[in-house]
């Protein structure tokens, strides 16, 4: 199991985290919202967007004290906890600043957006290792 991408995004660099979830999520919007039209995407939106996936990336740290968890267990809570982040962040954001009319929706769609392609796509990369690792077993013995 130390070789496992959950295990290498809890002890891995948390710089090249950030800007893989940075990226995925503002290219999907992109992918997602151009085609409905939506074309006004600004700096505070990018830097709220940061804000969000630097958040989520650290707190992956958690992990490290529930190393016995089970794998599900772990990708429930954290995307519960980045939910809870995003509308903690824009709830106390109101009372300094008045907020875009679709801000809980952007965000609650950043993390959707996110969470299923480095999910699934942990899952698929750990499981081409283990059939990899299965095959040179079988060719030793």
């Amino acid at each position: 199991m130390n070789k496992t991408i959950l295990n290498k995004l809890i002890y891995g660099n948390r710089l090249v985290l950030v800007c893989v979830i940075f990226t995925i999520t503002t290219m999907l919007d992109l992918i997602l919202c151009v085609p409905q039209g939506i074309m006004e995407i600004t700096y505070k939106h990018l830097a709220d967007r940061f804000i969000l996936c630097l958040g989520a990336a650290l707190s992956l740290m958690v992990f490290r004290y529930f190393k016995n968890l089970p794998l599900y267990c772990a990708i429930i809570i954290h995307f519960f906890v980045c939910i809870l982040m995003m509308l903690l962040y824009f709830f106390s954001a109101t009372f300094y600043m008045e907020i875009h009319p679709n801000a809980y929706r952007d965000a609650v769609r950043t993390i959707f957006y996110a969470y299923p392609p480095i999910v699934i796509g942990g899952l698929v990369i750990d499981a081409i290792r283990t059939i990899k690792a299965n095959r040179i077993l079988r060719k030793v013995n």
